[in-house]
């Protein structure tokens, strides 16, 4: 298969306090931040999907603007950081949904409606029951393109094999080295 390279796509994360609903952004803002290690401005990550497209995502913010939309976000994200928080254990799974949120809102344009805990996909379009539309998450430190292929066929066999789901996208990320792969796996 040949690899065509796209122009960046860009993105700026203060956009998802109006592209996802408040409570989304609330909850994955501060996580991203910290399992990012609290990057001053700017993250790069290489984006391959299914049909062999790659290009680079590049999410951006500026501290004052995410301060505005978020009241003591800067505190949040060093007790996250500092394990001063019950939620620091979730950093990386939470950081992992603020990352989908940002594709859900600049790639799928879609709207994050509910979380589904206990059973793929973790993040909800729509949650008609029997019929659930939404992305499947999972975020992790290293092993790259080959660690995150792996997953997505474990996590794509249960989503195609989940017989209460209409439509399902993956959503994988590795901080090192920074990539991700965004893949539709139903219908």
């Amino acid at each position: 298969m040949v690899t065509k390279r796209e122009a960046p796509l860009e993105y700026d994360l203060a956009r998802l306090f109006t592209d996802q609903p408040a409570w989304f952004a609330q909850e994955a803002v501060p996580h991203l931040l910290a399992w990012t290690g609290r990057p001053k401005g700017t993250l790069k990550f290489a984006l391959s999907d299914a049909s062999g497209r790659e290009r680079t995502l590049v999410v951006r913010w500026a501290a004052q603007e995410l301060a505005e939309q978020f009241p003591g976000l800067d505190d949040l994200v060093g007790r996250l950081v500092d394990a001063r928080s019950l939620q620091t254990e979730q950093v990386p799974q939470y950081g992992a949904y603020g990352l989908a949120g940002v594709v859900t809102s600049c790639i799928l344009k879609r709207r994050i409606v509910a979380v589904r805990p206990w059973a793929p996909p973790d993040l909800l379009f729509d949650a008609t029951e029997g019929a659930v539309r939404g992305i499947e998450v999972a975020g992790r430190s290293h092993r790259g393109f080959a660690g995150l292929r792996e997953l997505a066929e474990e996590k794509g066999r249960r989503l195609r094999d989940a017989p209460d789901v209409a439509e399902s996208w993956i959503s994988l990320w590795c901080l090192t080295p920074p990539v991700t792969l965004l893949l539709k796996v139903k219908p």
